[in-house]
């Protein structure tokens, strides 16, 4: 090396401390975390409305079996029919 390039890599050196850089090397760590990030945050929001969409057709089955079970106690037991016809007495004692 030439003592033109020894110092001219001397006042680098110094300037490259007191000026803070970041390495490619760096950047690209930083730019893999971020998309790492940003790809557990999709698949975080899709795990969700797939638990959604699970929970919500758990609740829709029972609200449906609910209401059959309703249908059918109600129309064995007659619900709309009048007092008389059901079986109860309408005298006291």
């Amino acid at each position: 090396m030439s003592w033109l390039s020894k110092g001219l890599k001397k006042i680098e050196d110094v300037v490259g401390g007191l000026i803070p850089h970041t390495s490619e090397a760096e950047k690209r760590a930083r730019a893999d975390a971020v998309n790492t990030y940003y790809q557990q945050k999709q698949s975080a929001i899709e795990e969700q409305k797939r638990i959604g969409a699970e929970k919500q057709m758990e609740q829709q089955r029972i609200q449906e079996k609910t209401i059959r079970s309703m249908r059918r106690k109600y129309r064995s037991s007659g619900f709309l029919q009048p007092m008389s016809d059901s079986g109860y007495q309408q005298t006291l004692g």
